[in-house]
């Protein structure tokens, strides 16, 4: 590093000017080639080594752009430029706590450069270092008071450390700042452009936000009332008012509220919840149940009658009104004759709600056959009408009795239906689709595939028919098939995998996983759930860009709900099934391991040239990756070609993906080949869950699991403890309580560990010992379901040992279960879980076979098996 910092010509000097405004409109290659002429001259100067590293960067030559980036700092250390070239470097590769490093760095040595300040706070955010974040807002605002930009990262961050009297007093500091900057007469209306109307909008909607979470609903409800003439976004001013009246208990005008908004919009079902809140809140919690509901059926009714044309405050009424009343049969038969004249394919899904309730589920039962056996007799859907019904009506109604009867888990007669309606009517497809759903249902899933597949190629271009056929296929673990149907619609000339992973479809990842899992080839199952936990980290990592534009464009709201909704990322519902597949394949592919002899398992689930997972033999796949690697040099060629300006943009993705990384393990082979994957499945999966879910109760019996095969018992501990606060009678939470009571009875453990250990056994065990705690869960759960009683036999089995006796036991009391359900409480995976256990957990016996018997003999739920 050179003592003295060099200093450029005044020609060099301006041409380095030119390569920053190259880099800004990413012409890399011009601004490359402008360094290199300067270096020329100038041979060790340290900013603009930096630069040419930066524009390597941009070119994706990464191990180039370090290099000339460390160079530049190597000839100039003290140069903030350099700095903050090093740090973009690290940015753009999402190494954020380097990256903040490198901003510090530079602010040494230029503390007003807003410019990278405002990267700095960006960083702060991104990584959630609030404090950090409030530090670097506020010497933005001692920078730059005047813009308001600044005064607004300043509240937010105030905001976002829950400090409300702080950020209020910022957002009111910066108005009064501003209404002495504003050049009018006393009195007079301050006269604003449409983009500074509704950004003045929404900064007093922000502000009753924060007012509105520090508790005070008062002072939020005053800001909005007082400041309503400079509120431009109307429908949020109601919504907001509205839940602040209701918050604040004026029930009274919370319903005109709510009622004006219903007017605006009959069809948001969440606007009649809140006026039903509202109507218990003016007759007090004390409301008998029986007048509560009149008042509310009184309330849809008229509901109804006013807006005749939406449906919600006809279903509302049905849902809160008893099965066993006149007024539920009456407005029931008006919704469906409606809905079944209109030819509403819908109709099943919009009253599926009802289910919940059996009693109004028969009376829908009733009335609908009533309507199919009056329209096969008279042509009518009633014997009181006059003129007969429209021919189509009788497909509707069969169609709507086969959607209630698999639900109900009738499916021998939804079959008949089926058969029944397309015997007058072959063309309507949504026979085929219930008929593949009735052999779902059953578990014959590869009947079900191929029906959906017969229903597909009746119309190709319909993109959701070849969606469900993609995923019945997958069911039926046909992989190859399902990706080349979903395929159909991903963009042409790139390899459909990509695309399907490009889009982030995870629905397709998800069950194509569970497909390769059910199929043990680990190694393509792991694939895909870590392509899936790739999202995730994508979308995180995709809000960076939205900082500094949120807080330009003032989305303030939706900048907060936004930040919110990225810190419980991975509670959402995508992320835990992923995470729990991925647990399970870790934990099949570790005990696979062990009771391999040799410790080498086949993680593919195939052999030969198909071993790959990916339907291609080996030569193919070097066939298409030459084929790959052919486009990528062309691409490249093709976009060092391009000079036109308007696609320099183009240019610059187009050479980021001709030196793309190939991937190296695209079937998942070393996923699948890691010694120690139950680190790996508590490390990538296990510890998100338990940070943004740790109140469900499969994260805390997982982890129990998991920590327990670690032999870290303390923290298995701890989640069967958490696991009994949340689902005392869990199934699965029994058999790992006994098991932990086991493992830990004879172990040497340290004596601190030994200590907890003895000290918090008793409280899940209920302070019994192992035995009797097992038999009371019997007698408490017995009856519940299969798999409650499943589990009490299980717990038995690990304490007792397997025998014929026990076995029986099981057998019979399962088999009485059985026989006492109903069809449509029979599940076909407990079923089938219950089979595959009764196999491998309890002695071989002839008496498991019994239940299966039971089954069929039960239900037509197993007939079609």
């Amino acid at each position: 590093m050179s003592e003295k910092r060099i200093l450029l010509p005044a020609k060099e000097a301006a041409k380095f000017k030119q390569i920053l405004k190259c880099y800004e409109t990413k012409q890399y290659k011009k601004g490359l080639k402008m360094c290199e002429q300067i270096l020329k001259k100038v041979k060790n100067h340290g900013e603009t080594l930096s630069m040419k590293g930066l524009c390597l960067n941009g070119l994706n030559r990464k191990e180039e752009a370090y290099h000339f980036g460390r160079e530049g700092l190597k000839y100039d250390m003290n140069s903030h430029v350099c700095w903050h070239v090093y740090g973009l470097m690290y940015r753009s590769d999402k190494n954020y706590p380097e990256a903040i490093k490198c901003y510090q760095n530079a602010l040494q040595h230029d503390k007003l450069n807003t410019q990278i300040l405002r990267d700095l706070s960006s960083l702060q955010i991104q990584t959630r270092d609030l404090e950090g974040f409030k530090d670097t807002r506020m010497q933005l605002v001692q920078i730059r008071s005047q813009a308001r930009v600044s005064w607004i990262g300043l509240a937010m961050s105030y905001h976002l450390l829950q400090d409300y009297k702080m950020a209020r007093d910022v957002l009111q500091v910066y108005e009064d700042t501003l209404k002495k900057s504003v050049a009018a007469a006393p009195g007079a209306p301050v006269e604003r452009s449409v983009g500074t109307q509704y950004e003045h909008s929404e900064m007093l909607l922000y502000k009753a936000m924060i007012v509105e979470e520090s508790g005070d609903i008062e002072q939020a409800i005053k800001i909005l009332d007082e400041n309503k003439i400079d509120i431009v976004d109307v429908q949020a001013y109601k919504a907001q008012r509205s839940s602040l009246l209701l918050k604040a208990g004026r029930f009274g005008d919370a319903e005109k509220s709510y009622r004006d908004m219903i007017d605006t919009n009959p069809d948001d079902i969440n606007h009649y919840l809140a006026l039903e809140a509202c109507r218990k809140g003016l007759r007090g919690e004390d409301t008998p149940d029986a007048q509560f509901r009149e008042s509310l059926e009184e309330l849809y009714r008229e509901m109804g009658e006013k807006f005749p044309r939406s449906t919600v405050p006809k279903l509302r009424l049905l849902q809160v009104t008893q099965a066993d009343s006149e007024l539920f049969r009456g407005q029931l038969k008006k919704f469906l004759q409606r809905s079944l004249r209109k030819g509403l394919v819908s109709l099943y899904a919009s009253v599926k709600t009802l289910y919940a309730d059996r009693a109004k589920a028969a009376v829908i039962e009733e009335v609908v056959e009533g309507y199919l056996t009056e329209l096969k007799k008279s042509g009518k859907l009633s014997s009181g009408e006059e003129a007969e019904e429209n021919p189509a009506t009788l497909v509707y109604v069969e169609y709507f009795l086969v959607r209630h009867h698999i639900k109900c888990g009738h499916l021998q007669r939804a079959l008949e239906l089926i058969e029944s309606g397309l015997s007058h009517t072959p063309t309507f497809l949504e026979f085929y689709t219930a008929k593949a759903r009735c052999y779902k249902a059953s578990g014959d899933h590869a009947k079900a595939a191929d029906i959906m597949d017969e229903v597909r190629s009746l119309d190709t271009a319909d993109r959701y028919l070849n969606s469900k056929c993609g995923k019945y296929m997958l069911r039926a673990d046909r992989p190859t098939q399902a990706q080349e149907i979903v395929g159909l619609f991903t963009r042409e000339g790139v390899d459909q995998v990509d695309n399907i992973n490009e889009m982030q479809c995870m629905w397709f990842e998800n069950e194509t996983g569970e497909s390769y899992l059910r199929m043990k080839n680990y190694g393509m199952a792991l694939k895909r759930f870590h392509q899936i936990e790739q999202h995730f980290v994508d979308i995180n990592e995709d809000q960076f860009d939205f900082h500094a534009y949120c807080m330009r464009k003032m989305t303030l709201r939706s900048y907060i709900q936004m930040i919110r909704l990225e810190d419980g990322l991975r509670s959402h519902s995508y992320f835990k099934a992923t995470a729990m597949s991925a647990i399970r394949a870790y934990i099949e592919l570790a005990g696979a391991r062990a009771a391999s002899p040799t410790g080498v398992v086949n993680t593919s689930g195939e052999s030969g040239e198909g071993a790959n997972g990916s339907g291609l033999s080996v030569k193919e796949q070097k066939k298409l990756l030459s084929k790959q690697r052919r486009e990528a040099a062309r691409a490249q060629q093709a976009g060092e070609a391009t000079k036109d300006n308007n696609t320099r943009e183009a240019e610059t993705k187009k050479a980021q993906e001709a030196v793309k990384k190939e991937d190296k393990d695209a079937n998942g082979t070393e996923l699948a080949s890691t010694t120690t994957p139950i680190d790996e499945a508590i490390k990538t999966f296990l510890k998100p869950l338990l940070a943004h879910s740790p109140n469900d109760i499969d994260t805390q019996r997982t982890a129990a699991e998991l920590y327990m095969y670690k032999k870290q018992y303390v923290l298995a501990l701890k989640a069967l403890v958490a696991g009994k606060q949340i689902c005392e009678d869990d199934p699965g939470l029994l058999v790992q309580r006994v098991r932990f009571a086991l493992a830990t009875k004879d172990a040497q453990l340290p004596e601190v560990v030994r200590k907890v250990v003895d000290t918090h056994l008793a409280t899940i065990l209920d302070d019994m010992q192992l035995q009797l705690h097992i038999k009371k869960y019997q007698k408490e759960s017995s009856g519940k379901s299969l798999l409650h009683m499943l589990a009490g036999f299980q717990a038995e089995t690990l304490v007792n040992g397997k025998s014929e006796d026990l076995t029986k036991r099981a057998v019979a009391a399962l088999t009485q279960l059985i026989n006492e359900m109903d069809s449509a409480d029979m599940v076909v995976s407990q079923i089938k879980k219950v089979q595959s256990t009764l196999k491998t957990t309890f002695a071989q016996h002839e008496s498991t076979d019994e239940f299966k018997q039971a089954c069929l003999e039960k239900s037509a739920v197993l007939a079609l098996l």
